[in-house]
């Protein structure tokens, strides 16, 4: 193997510089920065959310405003619950026809976000409550953000429950266009040549993850930059693809 492949292979696993990661560990024993990474497992970034809070996924009765005060997740094990629920709906559509309920813990998320979106909804609303028939009952906060595909993604890493920044990045770039970090010039040219659909989906992915991250506030800086330089390599490459067609 040539010494620019090997190179190229070794820069196509460390879009930033990756974090150790342990066994799996009962949730209960385990600070989130040490867990194995649900999505380097291929998990759903929904489905991985409520793994690592120890609960299952529920829906309200309506997808739009008004929300209940409150909803009841079934626990799935032992270990660490949520203190909050959030209804998640876009910001784009005057009636949202499509939410989604969201566990989140709420100190972790006070320490990895500068927007705050729980005081107001914590004034009066109930604490969560664990019942006999293996429920618990979280206050339902209602939030609109820019994109509803890309929110789950983005509460994991800014609260700290997944933290290989790595798996974030091939979440949001074609393999063959991450090989050619740090040089963001290739990366976009790479970009250029995905299908129309293709490339139209990462796109609105990563315009909206973006747009999340302006809404939210992440404060780890690595993560917030990180997007920022997906989003700029991929804006870049639709600014190629539309001056290409004139």
């Amino acid at each position: 193997m040539s010494s620019s492949s090997q190179t190229r292979r070794r820069r196509a696993g460390s879009f930033v510089p990756s974090l150790p990661t342990t066994h799996e560990m009962p949730p209960s024993q385990v600070r989130p920065s040490q867990r194995t990474s649900l999505l380097a497992a291929n998990y759903d970034p929904i489905d991985a959310l409520h793994q690592y809070l120890s609960v299952s996924r529920v829906a309200v009765a309506s997808g739009v405003p008004p929300f209940p005060n409150t909803v009841n997740m079934p626990i799935v094990c032992n270990g660490h619950l949520p203190t909050h629920a959030l209804a998640l709906y876009e910001t784009s559509s005057d009636r949202p026809s499509q939410c989604y309920i969201l566990p989140i813990d709420s100190r972790l998320y006070s320490r990895g976000f500068y927007t705050d979106i729980l005081s107001q909804a914590s004034a009066g609303s109930i604490p969560p409550s664990r019942s006999s028939d293996g429920t618990i009952t979280l206050p339902l906060v209602p939030y609109p953000v820019p994109h509803l595909p890309s929110a789950a993604l983005l509460l994991l890493f800014g609260m700290g429950l997944e933290t290989q920044i790595n798996t974030m990045a091939w979440r949001l770039l074609p393999p063959h266009v991450i090989e050619e970090f740090p040089n963001a010039a290739a990366m976009s040219q790479m970009m250029v040549r995905l299908g129309e659909e293709e490339f139209f989906s990462y796109l609105a992915y990563n315009q909206g993850i973006w747009k999340n991250v302006l809404a939210l506030g992440p404060q780890d800086k690595q993560l917030a930059e990180m997007v920022k330089t997906v989003w700029n390599v991929t804006a870049d490459a639709h600014r190629k693809r539309q001056r290409s067609q004139r």
